[in-house]
C-alpha cells in the first residue's frame, strides 16, 4: 500500500511528542470506527483549542482518505503550531490527487 511507511511515520512522531494529549491519542486509536459519533468527534477536532487534536484531526483525514474533509484543512494552513501546518498541508495534498482504490 503506496504512502504507508510515511503515514506510520508521521503517526509515531506524533504520538512520541510529549506535549501530544491523550484526548489525541485515544481519537487516533478510535479513527478506523466510522460511527457518527466517532466521525463528529473527529470533525470537531479540526477546530480544537489543542493543538495536537488538530494534529490528529489532520492525520486521521489523510489515512481514512475523507476527500470531503480537504477543505477543512485549508484554515489549519496558518495554524500557530508549525506541527499542525505541516501535517495540513500534506494531508491536503494527499486528498487533493487520484482517489484511492477502494478494496474488494
Amino acid at each position: 500500500m503506496p504512502g504507508l511507511g510515511e503515514g506510520f511515520s508521521a503517526l509515531n512522531s506524533l504520538v512520541g511528542d510529549p506535549n501530544f494529549s491523550a484526548r489525541a491519542t485515544a481519537l487516533l486509536v478510535l479513527s478506523s470506527d466510522r460511527s457518527p459519533g466517532v466521525r463528529s468527534e473527529i470533525e470537531q477536532a479540526f477546530n480544537d483549542s489543542d493543538w495536537s487534536m488538530r494534529a490528529a484531526a489532520t492525520q486521521i483525514a489523510a489515512s481514512r482518505h475523507e476527500r470531503v474533509w480537504r477543505f477543512r484543512l485549508v484554515p489549519l494552513f496558518e495554524d500557530t503550531n508549525r506541527r499542525v501546518r505541516y501535517r495540513a498541508a500534506a494531508a491536503f495534498l494527499r486528498l487533493s490527487g487520484p482517489a484511492a482504490p477502494v478494496a474488494k
